[in-house]
């Protein structure tokens, strides 16, 4: 976690604790565990996003994009 970030206390149910220590590494605080988990699975605002421009977006072949870059 960032060493500018202010604590807080959230109130979870022990359920959640509990899934929360099976995921905790030594060194590691719970809020590390959450952040992991919130920029594995990005919100779905984030995800429509990634799939219009899958759908939308014009694709070009590997060999073509590596041999515009010079490379």
């Amino acid at each position: 976690m960032a060493a500018s970030a202010r604590p807080t206390t959230i109130t979870v149910p022990m359920a959640v604790r509990q899934a929360l220590e099976r995921y905790k590494k030594p060194g590691q605080t719970y809020g590390d565990i959450l952040l992991e988990f919130m920029e594995e699975f990005p919100p779905a605002e984030f995800l429509r996003e990634m799939d219009r421009r899958f759908q939308d977006e014009k694709r070009y072949p590997m060999d073509q994009v590596l041999r515009d870059a010079g490379l």
